[in-house]
Formats: C-alpha cells, structure tokens, sequence
C-alpha cells in the first residue's frame, strides 16, 4: 500500500499513470491464478472504479486477459501470454558493466522513493533476458562497484510526489502543490506550478517550475513538497526555452542573476582543480606559479561561495569584487570565532 503526505487516492481521468499500470502488471504477473477486483483495488490502494478503468485500457492493448471466476463466481483477470514472453538480450560485458554503473550511481537518487522499485523491477527483467554467465557477471560487477553518496538525504518526496510532478512535466499539466522551502522560516506556500524541467543535484532531484507571473522557471526541490495535485489544465512551453540551457545556467540549484567570477586556485590543489569541469562556461587559464585560474559564468551564488571556501586559504574569489568584499567580511567574523579558542575549553 502506498501512503503519504501526498497521497490524494486516485484524483484524475483519461489513462491511467505509468505507475499504477506498472504496480497493476507485477501483481498480476506474481498470481498465477489471477486476481479479483477487489484484491487488485486492495494492492493498488485506489477504489475498484479505477481498477476497471485501467483493466479495459490493459485488455484493448492485449497485456491482460480474463479468465475463469473464482470459487465465489467473481471475475478474475491474469497477465497474457503475449505479456510473458522474454525477449532475449545480446549484450558485451562492457555493456552490461557500464549499466551496473549507471543503476548504482542512480540508486542514492531514488533510494525511499516509487522509482527505487521501478530500478529494481527494470534490473530484474534486464538480468532475467540475460545467459546464465552474464547473469553471474552481473551480480559480480554489482559486488564490485559500491556507491558512496555521503551526505545522503535524509528527506526523501512523499509516496506519489514522483509520479505526479513526472505527469505533469511530460504532460504539460499544471500541478497545485504545496512547499515548504529551507529558507523563510519553513513557512509552507501554495503554487500552481507548470513543471517545464526536471534534473537531479547531489544525490536528490528538482523540478524547474513556472509559477504565477514569473517569466523565469523557479528551481523547488522535491524532497519539499508536501502535498501535490495534478490537474486537467495543460500549458505550453515558453517560446525559445531550453531546458538544457536552463539547468545549465546555476552552479547549482540556485536561482538568482548570473555573475561574472573569476577564481585563482594555489598550485597545491591545481591539479585538483584541473581534473574537473565545474560548470559548462567555465574558462580555464594556468598562472605562472603553478597555480590556475577559472572563469565562469553562473547564477547560484550560495554554490558559487561554498565552492570557493571548500578551498580555504588555496582559493582566491577575485571577481565579482562585491562578493570579494562579502567573503573577507565572513572569513574576519570567522577568525574572530576562533581566536582565543584555547581559553573556551
């Protein structure tokens, strides 16, 4: 069963969500003798109405057939034989170990969410279709690349969260959603949000978002809705948005005017530095002591700042100059801090 703090039941017409359907094909798939109405409705937590809705969509497409009633006279439906059938898969072991990386760098993602069992169930079916000695590399290659995603969220989106803002941004729908945002005191806010991008940042993921008047899609972090109701309302997209371009933009998942900055790297951690592409705009020159100096172009300062100070006393911020400032103010109040420290024990 599926509970939550944004579980709305089933809330909207037309076809029925990839998720529901996908919950409705592995329970039927794991009866052997098929299910009921009832007993569909029960491991599908929505009302017997939706369960026959999504059946005749099922039984028109030929994934689902009826077969003999139970010992009580009610109906009862089965995966077909069409739906059974295994496709076999041709694949490289280069292959099948650059898929093992793929999921494993996912999973931190969607760990605690509706999609951790749609990875699992899509992992499963990939390694059934596979020989038996590439199944046997499959769990060897899972054993030998372990993820480490330290800090991991400890917040995670409610039950349907995922499957409603997925809806709305490949349907263009517009999503009544209540947020409560890390900054502002926490106060919970209501939006009706038009989701125009999704991406994930550090182990969670985020919506781009256009909300009331503003012309410029709004960054809301998942893990923050409490609450979301997808509608029948539909919208298009701003004309000449890019959704690369858009994601793109922020250091991170900030939003805010781009800034000019200009960064100098000492040469003990350069090479460090040089190993990585920290943002697409980034222009990277080397200085005659060793050292390195990177300019880019990119809103997000909260990520701008945190990146520079990570660095310490090996990384300079030499533009914008009023951020400059607004660093050396930070970094005398953090000095003051620890002077005298010795005596505070």
């Amino acid at each position: 069963m599926c509970s939550g703090p944004s579980g709305q039941g089933e809330r909207t017409m037309g076809r029925p969500t990839y998720f529901r359907i996908q919950r409705l094909v592995e329970a039927l798939d794991a009866a052997r003798c098929g299910m009921t109405l009832k007993a569909i409705a029960e491991e599908l937590d929505v009302v017997p109405r939706s369960v026959q809705r999504y059946l005749r969509d099922l039984l028109g497409d030929g994934w689902v057939e009826e077969v003999e009633p139970d010992a009580e006279g009610r109906k009862r439906w089965r995966i077909s034989a069409r739906a059974k059938r295994r496709i076999p898969l041709s694949v490289t072991p280069g292959e099948l170990l650059a898929q093992r990386l793929a999921l494993q760098a996912t999973e931190p993602i969607l760990a605690g969410t509706e999609l951790e069992d749609a990875l699992r169930t899509v992992t499963q079916k990939v390694e059934a279709a596979l020989p038996p000695a590439l199944r046997t590399l499959a769990a060897q290659a899972e054993q030998a690349f372990p993820v480490l995603a330290r800090p991991a969220r400890a917040a995670r989106p409610g039950c349907e969260v995922i499957e409603d803002v997925l809806e709305a941004y490949l349907g263009r729908r517009v999503l009544e959603a209540d947020y409560r945002p890390a900054s502002r005191g926490g106060k919970l806010k209501h939006y009706r949000l038009r989701p125009v991008a999704l991406f994930q940042y550090r182990g969670a993921l985020y919506v781009g978002a256009l909300s009331g008047d503003y012309e410029k899609p709004i960054r809301f972090a998942l893990h923050r809705f409490e609450d979301v109701t997808l509608t029948r309302e539909r919208f298009d997209l701003p004309p000449g948005f890019s959704e690369k371009a858009f994601v793109e933009q922020s250091f991170g998942v900030h939003d805010g005017e781009p800034l000019d900055v200009c960064v100098r790297f000492a040469p003990t951690v350069a090479p460090v530095v040089r190993e990585r592409v920290w943002h697409p705009s980034q222009q990277v020159a080397d200085l005659p002591d060793g050292g390195v100096e990177i300019r880019l172009r990119a809103s997000g300062w909260p990520e701008i700042r945190a990146w520079v100070l990570s660095y310490g006393r090996f990384a300079e911020l030499v533009e914008p100059a009023e951020r400059r400032a607004e660093i050396a103010g930070e970094l005398a109040e953090t000095l003051g801090r620890y002077e005298g420290a010795g005596a505070r024990r």
